[in-house]
């Protein structure tokens, strides 16, 4: 709505009621504005199946890591990722369905004495090499 000034020659938009009306409206729409709902970002979750197929492939295979299981899964055309598979196997050994392997430990029993020899032989250059200098 234009309003015409005879005696000033301008025009306004509107009346100063309308300007404070909509000045009052942009706050109270800015502060109590809501998000529409909006859908969920990232990978969608994986069903129960797929959580089952990895802990069984965990058990199987015992030595297989989150990497293994994951080609192993894309070989049947499944894309998911390492993280995913760790958590599930993570999920899965916090209520003991999957029990740990101690490959580590196992490693270290089965070669101390070899470790051991290495170790020492370090220990023994490190000494001739100083004792050089």
């Amino acid at each position: 709505m234009l309003i015409s000034n005879p005696k000033a020659r301008t025009f306004t938009l509107g009346t100063p009621e309308t300007v404070l009306y909509r000045w009052k409206k942009a706050i109270k729409d800015y502060w109590t504005y809501t998000k529409p709902i909006s859908r969920k970002r990232g990978r969608p979750p994986i069903t129960k199946a797929m959580k089952l197929l990895i802990r069984d492939m965990k058990i199987d295979n015992y030595l297989w890591g989150c990497k293994r299981i994951q080609d192993e899964v894309e070989k049947i055309s499944i894309d998911i990722s390492r993280e995913t598979i760790r958590k599930v196997i993570y999920d899965y050994r916090k209520s003991s369905d999957i029990s740990p392997n101690y490959s580590w430990s196992r490693f270290l029993k089965a070669h101390w004495q070899s470790l051991f020899a290495c170790d020492f032989f370090f220990r023994i250059q490190a000494i001739l090499c100083i004792l050089h200098y």
